[in-house]
Parts: C-alpha cells; sequence; structure tokens
C-alpha cells in the first residue's frame, strides 16, 4: 500500500476537529479486487460443499432404502425358514418311508423274478432295483421261461424238471471238456 496523508476535516460539536487519513484509490481498488477474489473462491467451495452435501444425501436416501429392503427380506427368510423347520420332519419321514418301501419293493422282485423263471434267490441277492429290471429284460429277452433257472445253474433247459445229481454231474463235464 502506498503511504497515507493525513487532512483535517470540519470540527465536530465538541469542538475538536478529527484527523482523517486518506487512503490512494490503487489500494482501494487492490484490497476490492482480493475481497471479490476471496469471496469467489467461497462461493466456489459453497457450490461444491453442497453438491456434495446432496450427494451424500442422495446416498443416505439410497442406504435408507436398502436397509428397508433387507429388513423385508430378513423378515420373507425368517418366514422360510420357519416353512424349512415345519418341512423338515416331514422330508425325513418321507425319506425314511421312500427307503423302506424301495427295500420291500426289491424284496418282492427278486421273489417274483426267482419264482418266475426258477432261479435261486441268492443269485438275485444284492442287486439294485436297475439291475432286477436289467436281469429280467435280459431273461425275456431270451425266451426265459420257468426253465430258465436251468441256464443259469448252468445244467441246460430242456427240462423243467430238475435233474439228479449224478446227470447234473455229467452236464457239468461235458460242459467243461466242450470248453477246452
Amino acid at each position: 500500500m502506498a503511504d497515507t496523508t493525513t487532512s483535517t476535516a470540519s470540527p465536530q460539536p465538541d469542538g475538536k476537529t478529527p484527523e482523517v487519513k486518506l487512503v490512494p484509490e490503487s489500494d482501494l481498488i487492490a484490497v476490492k479486487r482480493a475481497a471479490e477474489g476471496a469471496k469467489a473462491t467461497l462461493e466456489a467451495n459453497i457450490a461444491t460443499l453442497t453438491a456434495q452435501a446432496s450427494e451424500y444425501r442422495s446416498k443416505a436416501l439410497e442406504a435408507g432404502a436398502f436397509s428397508e429392503k433387507l429388513a423385508e427380506s430378513t423378515k420373507e427368510l425368517a418366514t422360510y425358514k420357519e416353512q424349512v423347520a415345519k418341512l423338515s420332519p416331514e422330508l425325513a419321514a418321507a425319506v425314511k418311508s421312500r427307503d423302506e418301501l424301495v427295500v420291500n419293493y426289491s424284496t418282492l422282485r427278486r421273489e417274483h423274478i426267482a419264482t418266475k423263471y426258477n432261479i435261486p434267490v441268492a443269485i438275485l441277492a444284492g442287486k439294485s432295483l436297475q439291475d432286477l429290471s436289467t436281469f429280467e429284460d435280459a431273461l425275456k429277452a431270451v425266451g426265459g421261461t420257468n426253465a430258465t433257472g436251468q441256464f443259469t445253474r448252468g445244467l441246460g433247459g430242456n427240462s423243467t424238471a430238475p435233474l439228479s445229481a449224478r446227470d447234473q454231474a455229467v452236464a457239468e463235464l461235458e460242459l467243461a471238456r466242450s470248453k477246452k
């Protein structure tokens, strides 16, 4: 700033004359420009902070909406959890019942095949339902009859009457010789 000059003003009612300091106009313009620059900077900061506040407000609203949605989902999941807890014993009972029925059906299927095709039950023991179906389909494909059981024991199928021990031994010897 430039030097200031002093001048006197008109006297006051108390009779004293105050001293007035004059400032050069260039200094006043410089101060005014600095104040306007500071004001512009502050206005820019206010605009930036207002935009940030608006952004944070919208994020807070989104978070609130998400929180409400999460609370609804939690209630819905609690409902499903109750349903699962209610249905789990029913499912366990159904699975147990199914397993028992499969065992019973397998046993009946083995007995049916053994009776229909004259096959020893021991041959069918341990076979799954799929294996039993395949086994029976194969018997049907070769024209399985009551005499089929003779084939499964290696005794031939010409007669439905069981062979005597001597005839069975002879049949087995002939079978062994024919394989050589």
